[in-house]
């Protein structure tokens, strides 16, 4: 009880918990040990990483990617156009003085927080947002409209809401090319292009790696690498598709440009990175909700009292979600919350019942009501002998209206 005590007020970021002599502090999720306010110093030539923690920042401790779940958070806001690659990266260009173009089956950019004159081959991009408006929740929502692998072109999305199809020739400063079954190319003005996803069929798409650690930059940009090495300055990384980027540390003397990491496939299991046994939803009236993987019931961002969450959750009231186990753990963890979308409405009771082998379903947790903008509050359990685990979503006043509720960072952890 005191660890989730501890755990929830970090989760607030206020009083005693924040340390404003730290410049770039965040809060770092160990494995073992309670959450710490910590700054981050560099990277290693082994691939772990150095913070400073403490009252006054000046403890040092190096961690390996498999000792904390989660330092710090994405960027809140998209800083310009976004790139989606094949292998989980998402790269935000900066057109300050250089917009991206498409020419030569390739796609060149400037990037704030990689640098410029950027080079990415067209088959290890799945589709580009021109327009992301800075509202970084519906960034799934975008790239789900123009991600469908069922199309044999690409894919052209205007600003009214026009599809087009075809072979995408160019992409220049006023106007994009586009072949279509017509004779002629089809000339179209930059500025009523939203976004382009390109043939599926013709994309390199890696394999899933075992392990991966995402780097998240202040303009928005998340980098999945699979192999990282650095030091005070910079960060060396490459991605499942073998794509190198040079990560500096901070922008300039004030401003952090690294400002998240989040390790993934080492030791502990993310439930969203799991198939359910059982999914249900009694609908309050008639509209039924499904339930969707590191999204919100929606299919944006989860989000938590300005908090974004990579991993996680998003169901809505009346719903449980039933998991079968594969072998020991040792604990559930994670936090539980309403959406940011919600706009401070919904209330909603999250429950976690367990069935070990020699009883029923037993209720584990029942959080308090959580309503729309408040912190969300965490959950620790043990699994001893549990075989299946229940996540329950309840309404509490007035129904189940707005009841967006969150499951963040939801894991299992393991025995040994």
């Amino acid at each position: 009880m005191k660890y989730q005590l501890f755990f929830s007020l970090c989760l607030i970021f206020s009083g005693a918990t924040q340390l404003p002599a730290v410049p770039s502090a965040a809060l770092l999720l160990p494995v073992e040990g309670k959450p710490q306010m910590a700054r981050l110093l560099g990277g290693t030539a082994e691939g772990n990483w150095e913070f400073a923690q403490g009252a006054k920042g000046q403890e040092k401790i190096i961690l390996a990617p498999a000792d904390f779940i989660r330092w710090g958070q994405p960027a809140a806001t998209l800083a310009g156009p976004s790139l989606f690659l094949t292998g989980g990266s998402c790269l935000v260009a900066d057109e300050a003085f250089t917009q991206l173009k498409i020419e030569n089956d390739q796609l060149r950019f400037d990037s704030r927080s990689l640098g410029e004159n950027i080079r990415i081959p067209l088959q290890l991009i799945e589709g580009v947002v021109l327009k992301p408006n800075g509202n970084k929740q519906q960034k799934y929502r975008w790239i789900d409209q123009v991600r469908s692998r069922h199309r044999d072109h690409d894919l052209v999305v205007m600003e009214n809401g026009d599809r087009l199809s075809g072979t995408l020739i160019e992409l220049s400063d006023s106007e994009l090319t586009l072949q279509t079954d017509a004779e002629n190319p089809l000339k179209l003005p930059r500025k009523n292009v939203r976004a382009i996803a390109f043939q599926p069929a013709l994309l390199e798409r890696p394999d899933a790696p075992d392990r991966s650690l995402m780097i998240q930059l202040a303009d928005g940009s998340s980098l999945r690498a699979v192999s990282w090495n650095g030091n005070t300055d910079r960060v060396y990384t490459v991605t499942p598709t073998d794509l190198k980027f040079t990560v500096d540390l901070k922008i300039d003397s004030r401003q952090p440009n690294l400002i998240g990491l989040l390790p993934v496939g080492f030791g502990w299991d993310f439930l969203s990175e799991r198939e359910p046994a059982a999914y249900r939803h009694t609908p309050f009236l008639s509209l039924k909700w499904p339930y969707h993987r590191d999204r919100n019931v929606l299919g944006d961002t989860l989000q938590i009292d300005g908090i974004e969450y990579e991993k996680g959750i998003g169901m809505h009231a009346d719903s449980e979600l039933t998991y079968r186990l594969n072998g020991p753990w040792k604990r559930l963890e994670g936090l539980v919350g309403i959406d940011d979308t919600a706009r401070h409405k919904g209330s909603v009771i999250f429950q976690v019942e367990l069935e070990r082998d020699d009883a029923g379903w037993q209720t584990a947790f029942t959080s308090r009501v959580l309503r729309g903008g408040e912190p969300p509050e965490a959950f620790s359990l043990s699994l001893d002998r549990v075989q299946r685990i229940r996540l329950k979503t309840l309404h509490a006043d007035g129904g189940a209206v707005l009841d967006r509720a969150n499951w963040a960072l939801v894991r299992l952890m393991p025995a040994n």
